[in-house]
C-alpha cells in the first residue's frame, strides 16, 4: 500500500531521491535520513557537491553531499 505521508530518501538506479509526502520532491533542501543529513538538489542527493550552501536562512557545510 502506498503511504502518502512518507518523507524519506530512496535509491533507484544508483541515485538517491527525496520523497516527501509520498511523492518525488524536486526541491533543494537539507534532508535527514537514518540520523544523517544530506544536501538534496532538485530532488536528488548531490554527492558531487562540497562547500557551503545557505538553505532556509541557515548556512550548511557540505562535503560530497553530506552535511558536516
Amino acid at each position: 500500500k502506498w503511504n502518502s505521508s512518507t518523507n524519506t530518501l530512496i535509491k533507484y538506479k544508483d541515485k538517491w531521491f527525496y520523497i516527501k509526502n509520498g511523492e518525488w520532491c524536486r526541491d533543494t533542501a537539507i534532508v535527514k535520513y537514518n540520523g544523517k543529513r544530506f544536501y538534496v538538489k532538485n530532488g536528488k542527493v548531490d554527492f558531487n557537491f562540497s562547500g557551503k550552501k545557505k538553505i532556509g536562512g541557515k548556512i550548511y557545510n557540505i562535503k560530497r553531499g553530506k552535511v558536516r
